[in-house]
């Protein structure tokens, strides 16, 4: 809601003040302007022209299921008549005075009062420079203003003259969120890190070859990152993700960079197994256990048929176990070959050897893997764990385990390139001949082999995305209490939604109080929206596609139940659409009085718009393109034939890539089927007054002295319960027609 200067606010209360608009007109260098009114005015400090013969309306929209909004375009008519204007015609103004693409600002007004306070201003936009006129009337089109603080996004793109020509000209990614800790697990033990990342978020490369660094580079933002590691780097060939040995790689965070060389990767091998032993999963190992009592016990997984990747020169497992227990050591403990039992390696049976890193011999007898299973690739089959004890009662109880190939890349690897030696570009002079003689300046080329992937786009990161900039604590102008700090990682969606507009589209006309509101940390609408903890609420994606800014606020708006638009003053606000039985009569702006309105009428959204089966695809696969996951949720109550069903299911299918977190992405489905599962009562009606001009879409209001004869669908009005939110203003000078729909249960 605008909040009305006091004296504005006091005067609207009464029922005997004219209220009016002025206008102001900027023009040129928008340092001056030409003021416009209904009559002519004067405040003492400016001067309004009674031209304005018709204001039209000023219409801010809501869409209360798709989580957009929009502000249309307002029509004016001036008088163009002789004399009409500064002696002439509004027309003749325009020989000297540029309007078109200038700002316009819109204020509430009141006679006896200033009538262009700050505090007044209701709109504000672009001028269209579409004049058209006669010699009675000129009509002006005065333009929404979102439009020029969008823009294409990713601002910044590859342009590096050595960057792969398929990449110039392409996005330098935008990252955010955890793509580092695997979620929804315990924590990963060191040896499994760099096999078993969250996800992975691309880098482009924008140099194929740095001389200096005798690196390729890669950039996963352009502007700092909260977390890279050299372990966690991973290139992506025929569906398969290989990490870099981080012997070869070089990470930096502060301005983000991926620097890497040579051919040595990581491979780790997908297995089917029915025990969970291969499967990420770190909690304490229910059903993953090995028991031996008098004798043995095995337990296994099986390797499919793998791509040959190049030369394996080196092949681990990884063990990770929550306990070994009873009866002393184990006469036996062995990793084997389920089908040919002397190909094993031993493994050690102690409290103490509870994260354990096997190295598996590719030479010599009894191997697990022989020779041509390693030049091949070909170690599809079945292998397990031999646990022995001859008396008594012996147990290992995993968490975990995996294999790592360490290979040799061979194919599109090695190339050459010609390096440029030059000598400085200086005049020097030799004696020749009994005569001095200039040097001639030579440039000399020469090849060198260097190790470097010849047709790879992107390399992958296992890291953490931006993080937050002093904004988040400090304005200028107001110290921000939200729960977060400089530089702590950026995964919350609104306050990502905050960091486009500042970071990428330089906005600084942001009403932060409305953001703090939604995504601080204590009572911020999003808890509600998630039904969890602010901790708990972890959004991660990269956009390393183009996209309009607009858009992509959007989606991301979508998924945490929130509408973002430009304020009536200018600043881009955020209004969070909570569950609805969490709403209360403190969320409540404005009480609407009954017989300060006219009631125009009282329906519900459409059938249509109902959906009560909710489908989120999410855990993008920046390799593959697609997503991993998915999860779904329902609205029986809506689905059934009772007074609140529709009798059917109507599904709504998402896919989203700002998503990774399992925990997340239910809370998203359970809130999408609560808000769009039952069909909503709406409520429009018109004040004859200027009383309400302030408020705005997204605004929470109930409703005092409702007429007890008119039901809502049969149930009373309850003026403290029933809650409603604006979707819709249509002001005027001296009123204005609102569309609201409620969001309490």
């Amino acid at each position: 809601m605008i909040t009305f200067n006091s004296n504005l606010r006091d005067a609207l209360r009464l029922n005997n003040n004219t209220t009016f608009w002025c206008l102001k007109l900027y023009y040129n260098d928008e340092s001056a302007f030409v003021g416009v009114s209904d009559t002519d005015r004067d405040d003492g400090s400016d001067f309004y022209h009674g031209v304005v013969t018709d204001f039209g309306e000023l219409i801010q929209n809501l869409d209360y299921f798709s989580f957009t909004t929009s502000i249309s375009n307002m029509t004016i008519k001036i008088a163009n008549t002789h004399n009409s204007i500064q002696g002439g015609r509004f027309s003749d103004l325009l020989s000297s005075n540029n309007f078109a693409n200038r700002k316009w600002e819109l204020f509430q007004c009141i006679n006896g009062l200033t009538f262009d306070t700050a505090a007044n201003q209701i709109g504000t936009g672009v001028i269209s420079g579409d004049f058209k006129y006669n010699r009675n009337e000129i009509i002006l089109d005065l333009l929404d203003k979102t439009g020029t603080f969008h823009d294409q996004i990713p601002t910044n793109k590859v342009s590096n003259s050595a960057a792969p020509k398929q990449n110039a000209g392409k996005p330098i990614p935008i990252a955010y969120g955890d793509f580092d800790s695997k979620l929804n697990v315990d924590s990963v033990p060191s040896n499994f890190a760099t096999a078993m990342p969250g996800s992975r978020f691309p880098a482009i490369i924008d140099q194929s070859w740095n001389a200096s660094d005798d690196k390729v580079v890669a950039r996963p933002d352009s502007v700092a990152l909260h977390t890279l590691s050299a372990s966690k780097i991973y290139q992506y060939k025929d569906n398969v993700f290989t990490a870099i040995s981080s012997s070869n790689c070089a990470v930096s965070t502060s301005d983000p960079s991926v620097k890497f060389s040579g051919n040595t990767q990581l491979f780790y091998p997908p297995a089917v197994n029915d025990s969970n032993l291969y499967d990420g999963n770190f909690s304490s190992g229910s059903g993953r256990s090995i028991t031996a009592s008098n004798g043995s016990a095995t337990i296994g997984f099986s390797l499919p048929k793998l791509k040959d990747l190049g030369t394996i020169s080196g092949i681990k497992l990884f063990c990770s176990f929550t306990s070994m227990t009873s009866g002393g050591s184990a006469d036996a403990f062995t990793f084997r070959d389920a089908n040919n039992t002397s190909n094993s390696v031993n493994i050690s049976f102690a409290d103490d050897a509870l994260e354990q890193s096997i190295t598996i011999p590719l030479t010599g007898g009894n191997l697990i893997f022989d020779g041509d299973e390693q030049t091949g690739f070909t170690m599809e089959g079945d292998y397990e764990f031999f646990l022995q004890k001859n008396s008594g009662t012996i147990q290992a109880l995993f968490k975990d385990v995996i294999l790592e190939f360490t290979i040799t890349a061979e194919q599109d690897y090695t190339q050459k390139i010609n390096q440029i030696r030059e000598f400085e570009n200086e005049t020097q002079f030799i004696m020749k001949n009994d005569k001095m003689m200039p040097v001639i300046r030579k440039t000399l080329r020469d090849s060198q082999e260097i190790v470097k992937p010849a047709s790879v786009e992107y390399v992958y990161c296992a890291g953490k995305g931006r993080k937050y900039g002093s904004w988040i604590d400090d304005t200028g102008d107001n110290d921000r209490n939200n729960g977060y700090d400089q530089n702590d990682l950026i995964e919350n969606p609104i306050y990502i939604i905050e960091d486009i507009l500042r970071t990428e589209l330089s906005v600084t006309n942001i009403d932060d109080s409305s953001f703090d509101a939604a995504g601080n940390t204590t009572d911020g609408k999003i808890l509600n929206v998630f039904d969890d903890a602010a901790t708990d609420v972890k959004f991660a994606f990269s956009q390393y596609k183009f996209i309009d800014s607009q858009e992509l606020i959007d989606k991301i708006a979508k998924l945490c139940g929130s509408y973002v638009f430009l304020s009536g003053n200018g600043d881009f606000k955020i209004q969070t659409l909570e569950r609805p039985e969490d709403y209360n009569s403190s969320d409540v702006v404005k009480t609407i009085d009954y017989n300060k309105i006219t009631l125009d009428k009282i329906e519900l959204t459409p059938v249509n718009s109902v959906r009560n089966k909710i489908v989120l695809n999410y855990n993008f696969d920046y390799g593959t393109e697609d997503t991993i996951d998915s999860t779904q949720a329902t609205n029986s109550t809506s689905q059934g034939t009772s007074v609140n069903g529709v009798g059917q299911v109507l599904t709504l299918e998402l896919d989203t890539n700002k998503i990774i977190d399992n925990t997340t992405a239910d809370n998203v489905v359970s809130y999408l089927a609560k808000i769009n599962g039952t069909r909503k009562i709406t409520i429009m009606f018109d004040s004859p007054t200027a009383i309400y001009n302030g408020l705005e879409i997204g605004d929470m209001i109930n409703f005092e002295n409702f007429d007890s004869e008119i039901k809502l669908y049969g149930a009373a009005m309850d003026s403290t319960n029933n809650i409603f939110m604006i979707t819709q203003t249509s002001k005027r000078p001296n009123g204005c027609e609102f569309l609201c729909v409620e969001v309490s249960d």
